[in-house]
C-alpha cells in the first residue's frame, strides 16, 4: 500500500541490517543508496545503517569510497547513523555519517 502522506512528522525511521560476513561493496552502495534517497526525498528524519559480522574497518573503507565515488549524498549528515555489531560478543560501535565526514573524510581528502 502506497504511504500517501510524506510529511516528516509521518517519517520517523528507515533502516537497513546487514548480517553477510561477507558484504560486497556493490550491495553495501546499493543499500546506502537506498536509505539517503528516503532521507532526502521521503522526508525521513532518521536512517540506520546496521552491521552484524562485518569488521568495522571495512565497513568504514566502503563508506570511505562511497564518497570517493561520489556517489548521491543526503542533504544532512547527521541524520544517517552508521551501528557495527562485529560479532555478537562485541560492543556496538556507533556513528553518524557527520562524524565519520568530520573526523574519516574531510582530513585525509
Amino acid at each position: 500500500m502506497k504511504q500517501i502522506n510524506q510529511s516528516i512528522e509521518n517519517q520517523r525511521l528507515i533502516a537497513e541490517v546487514k548480517t553477510e560476513q561477507n558484504l560486497s561493496y556493490k550491495k553495501f552502495a546499493y543499500d546506502f543508496l537506498k536509505l539517503i534517497i528516503y532521507l532526502n526525498k521521503f522526508n525521513f528524519q532518521n536512517s540506520i545503517f546496521l552491521s552484524v559480522n562485518m569488521p568495522s574497518i571495512i565497513v568504514k573503507e566502503y563508506i570511505k569510497r562511497y564518497f570517493k565515488e561520489r556517489m548521491y549524498l543526503p542533504d544532512s549528515y547527521d541524520k544517517l547513523y552508521i551501528i557495527i555489531k562485529e560479532n555478537y560478543s562485541e560492543e556496538p560501535i556507533t556513528f553518524n555519517l557527520q562524524y565519520f565526514f568530520d573526523k574519516e573524510i574531510r582530513n585525509y581528502s
